[in-house]
């Protein structure tokens, strides 16, 4: 099933539709296919593809929103850009956690950028709260405690010596 969501331009009132996990149906854009989301103008039913089949950039990080955490998903490689042909139009899209809502999607909604975002005609921006977006475990206190722990084995290293280097190099390896 595609979600669809009224589109945040008033000058180019729209309506995006998206899905993550598999291509949405592009019934409105009989000449296109394959992409997981596109948007079609409301006043001029004109299709336009936010992201293609072969995603040109498509990057998945942590986000953070006052007291909303989730995960967003950036992904490019859209028709050109009406404001700026000579860049392509992009998808963000910003699942906020939700641990009871696991099936359908709840609360999407359109804007004309993100929270902290910049104003940016080329991007579509669109959020929503799933459970997809709950965090299943949080990496970054190991990360630190293992980041210290290597420079404290380099610094030590270094102070003793080629004599020690080789010998912690043969143990690594052997």
């Amino acid at each position: 099933e595609d979600w669809s969501v009224k589109g945040a331009d008033s000058a180019r009132p729209s309506t995006v539709f998206f899905n993550l996990c598999h291509y949405v149906d592009p019934a409105d854009c009989a000449e296109k296919d394959d992409a997981f989301a596109y948007r079609v103008s409301t006043t001029t039913n004109q299709c336009e593809y936010l992201t293609s089949a072969e995603p040109q950039g498509e990057i998945a990080l942590e986000t953070s929103n006052g007291d909303k955490t989730g995960i967003r998903i950036l992904r490019a490689g859209g028709d050109a850009c009406p404001a700026d042909e000579s860049r392509s139009l992009t998808f963000t899209l910003d699942v906020w956690c939700n641990e009871d809502t696991v099936r359908n999607p709840k609360s999407i909604v359109s804007a004309m950028r993100g929270p902290s975002d910049d104003l940016d005609p080329c991007n579509v921006y669109v959020s929503l709260e799933h459970a997809a977006g709950c965090p299943v475990m949080d990496l970054q206190p190991a990360l630190d405690v293992l980041g210290v722990l290597m420079i404290f084995f380099g610094v030590t290293l270094q102070y003793f010596g080629i004599k020690v280097q080789k010998v912690f190099m043969r143990t690594i390896v052997c």
